[in-house]
């Protein structure tokens, strides 16, 4: 009997969640740069800040990746039109191209790119912030043996640094 109620409840309130969304917005209005800067944010496997993505949270953070658009910033209350959405996505790795930069991005368009592209933003290799606040990359400096190991005239990479290449 239990379970029944809890197949109903979970199906209502899956209903009621759904008609929410759809009055949120309509796949067809157009999306802000905030909005998509949430939405790129949460498709990446990183930790999700205290608080939950805002526009500005979000923005903030795919600019310290040099994720930004074609302006250099993000305007989070400005429409997303879709050269500044392929300069974002071009500058992660993807070969995307618009034909017509300056058409606005609507919300489904937009999910339509997340859920193509879902894999590749979830194993997007993040530059990786130290406790001070410096960007790194993960490099296995294992690999290569020791320097006294290494045959003359051949010196082993320096593990990579906030400040080095």
């Amino acid at each position: 009997m239990t379970t029944k109620r809890l197949i109903i409840g979970v199906v209502v309130f899956s209903v009621l969640a759904l008609g929410l969304a759809a009055f949120a917005y309509s796949s067809q209005d157009p999306i802000t740069q905030g909005d998509f800067a949430v939405m790129l944010a949460s498709h990446l496997k990183t930790a999700v800040p205290q608080g939950g993505w805002t526009p500005e949270a979000a923005s903030n953070f795919l600019s310290g990746l040099g994720l930004t658009p074609l302006s250099g910033g993000w305007e989070v209350t400005a429409q997303l039109n879709e050269g500044n959405m392929v300069h974002v996505l071009r500058a992660m790795g993807l070969a995307l191209y618009s034909t017509s930069p300056d058409t606005i991005v609507t919300w489904g368009k937009a999910n339509g790119v997340f859920f193509r592209y879902d894999d590749f933003f979830k194993n997007y290799n993040l530059k990786i912030r130290t406790v001070q606040g410096d960007e790194t990359t993960h490099i296995d400096t294992g690999v290569g043996g020791s320097e006294s190991a290494a045959p003359a005239g051949n010196q082993l990479v320096p593990p990579a640094s906030p400040t080095l290449p």
